[in-house]
């Protein structure tokens, strides 16, 4: 282990903060417990990896901000769909009844909406639900829930939202505007 390894694996999974403890161990988070406590000593362990570097000690952390940290968002839009809100998934059946898939890997908004866009014509909606869900259909009937119960991050971007556990962040598709052409063949909006 050494402080460049850990710091490397915390950043490409989108953490704040990158500590390391006992000379080998990696952890990552976006925040500090209330109990924790700055500037203690006994960060006296080497590296295994490199032993000139300090890698935390007996029950002590030697902590690392992420200056590169992107916290996560729902995107504004995605291939012409537009954020609507968190809804609550429906109590019967599901909130979008249209098509849907699963990707534990893979999932964004953006392929979401692309598969739905694609697949559903005259989808208006698109949603996503518990990391890796994506679910289509033409309407809902749902009111918004609270936004912090979309709080899953995408399977396959760890720096979008991609709903909650029966929760599901919902895109309404919006036709891009038509292009049409003036008395003087000039292209106007």
């Amino acid at each position: 282990m050494t402080i460049e390894a850990c710091q490397a694996f915390c950043t490409f999974n989108n953490y704040a903060l990158a500590g390391l403890e006992y000379a080998s161990q990696c952890y990552c988070a976006n925040s500090m417990t209330p109990t924790s406590t700055l500037g203690n000593t006994g960060c006296s362990m080497s590296c295994t990896g490199n032993n000139a570097e300090t890698c935390g000690g007996s029950n002590r952390l030697s902590l690392f901000n992420n200056t590169a940290y992107i916290y996560p968002s729902n995107p504004k839009s995605a291939n012409s769909y537009n954020y609507v809100g968190c809804f609550a998934e429906a109590t019967v059946g599901r909130l979008l009844d249209g098509v849907s898939y699963a990707d534990d890997t893979a999932m964004t908004v953006e392929s979401c909406t692309a598969f739905c866009k694609a697949n559903v014509p005259g989808s208006n909606y698109a949603g996503v639900e518990y990391a890796s869900q994506c679910f289509c259909g033409a309407a809902y009937s749902q009111t918004p829930v609270v936004s912090t119960s979309c709080d899953m991050l995408c399977s396959g971007n760890n720096k979008e939202f991609c709903g909650g556990s029966g929760t599901l962040n919902v895109y309404q598709y919006q036709a891009p505007a038509k292009r049409v052409r003036d008395l003087k063949g000039r292209g106007v909006f």
